[in-house]
């Protein structure tokens, strides 16, 4: 068999484990699939832990169905919610002016450092962002070129440690014997953002169902990670509650919202309820989506203020099933914000809608880390 990968996909209201190939023209040939519905996490915790292994064991073996064999080696993307983006800058200085071959410029980036997380947190992932050659010069490959000085700026992500216990507990009693630790957010990045948009610098959002993350993007790391927790899943409760609707049918109704209508007091949208069409005033229905669509948006201004990073193209791309479904989202996110936006999503047609993002991005990156 060609080479291939398997990863399991941590989203806020599902376990997704996906086993697959990719062909030289980067469409993917997905074999193996496992989904199991689950809690999801929040606030940086999983909202029912006992229930954890479980529903990785659920996700797991209904993959294990379509595979005919055990999987036994596992990447498993761990959300923005559990990680910690740090950066540094590593140096070295030579006697005199010394052409930059690969391996000197590997040697940089493997160079030990010292941080201040090593107690409670590990690294799983270290990208250069670029490197400044003789303090000034500054490039995303310093190979073939001359200097006295070579600094490489370096995006290190780290896992909280009484996360990566929990799920290498988990991982162990399923008998997985190797896993590895990516990040979720670092494998959207790369995989969703060419090399001429994360180059220049970029902001990533990924809108999930209960929690979310945004990140600026330079070279192949990371410059800012934060994340928070709201996501659709606010606004189908907020339909719910104040509608009187059922949760199934609030999300029905989520789905069929249009924000850029002006609706008249008898507009209405159709919802099936008790085997009826129960009609919804279009009016009422966006003003309850778009309160706590502000609320996202007041929430992403607040974390993008404080980013290091300020890209020059001032677009955001974004992702997830949170709300990158909702028609109208992207004139409204760009009316409030002042920024343009675009949603991205996986290029395979088959594969392109936005709540594939994260596990498809780990895919790739899996299967590009399995080469080696």
């Amino acid at each position: 068999m060609q080479n291939y990968a398997t990863v399991l996909d941590f989203g806020s209201s599902k376990i997704t484990v996906v086993s697959g190939t990719k062909n030289v023209n980067n469409n993917f040939n997905i074999f193996a699939t496992g989904v199991c519905e689950y809690a999801g996490y929040m606030d940086g915790e999983f909202l029912e832990p006992n229930l954890l292994r479980d529903c990785v064991a659920t996700a797991i073996n209904n993959a294990q169905m379509n595979m005919n064999h055990k999987i036994t080696k596992l990447y498993v993307g761990v959300p923005a919610e559990f990680c910690v983006n740090e950066i540094q800058d590593v140096s070295v200085s030579f006697k005199s002016k010394t052409l930059l071959k690969k391996q000197i410029v590997s040697q940089l980036f493997n160079k030990n450092e010292t941080n201040n997380l090593s107690a409670t947190h590990s690294i799983i992932n270290k990208a250069p962002i670029y490197y400044l050659i003789d303090g000034d010069n500054k490039v995303l490959n310093p190979i073939g070129s001359y200097a006295n000085s070579l600094v490489v700026k370096t995006s290190y992500i780290y896992i909280e440690n009484k996360i990566m216990a929990l799920l290498s507990s988990v991982f162990s009693s399923l008998g997985i014997k190797e896993y590895v630790f990516v990040s979720s957010t670092l494998a959207q990045a790369t995989y969703l953002l060419n090399d001429s948009i994360r180059y220049s610098g970029a902001y990533l959002v990924d809108i999930g169902y209960i929690s979310s993350s945004v990140c600026s993007v330079m070279g192949d790391g990371l410059i800012d990670l934060k994340s928070f927790s709201i996501g659709g899943a606010h606004i189908t409760s907020d339909l719910s509650e104040l509608l009187n609707l059922p949760f199934l049918q609030a999300e029905q109704l989520k789905r069929k919202l249009i924000l850029t209508l002006k609706p008249s007091q008898m507009d209405t949208y159709e919802v099936l309820l008790n085997n009826k069409i129960a009609n919804i005033s279009v009016k009422t229905a966006n003003e309850i989506a778009l309160a706590r669509i502000d609320m996202i948006i007041e929430t992403l201004e607040k974390i993008i203020k404080n980013f290091t990073l300020k890209p020059n193209n001032n677009i955001i791309y974004l992702t997830g099933g949170g709300i990158a479904l909702i028609r109208g989202v992207k004139h409204y996110l760009y009316k409030t914000l002042g920024k343009k936006v675009k949603i991205v999503v996986p290029e395979p047609m088959q594969l392109a809608k936005p709540e594939m993002s994260s596990v498809v991005s780990l895919l790739s990156t899996a299967i590009d880390l399995n080469k080696f």
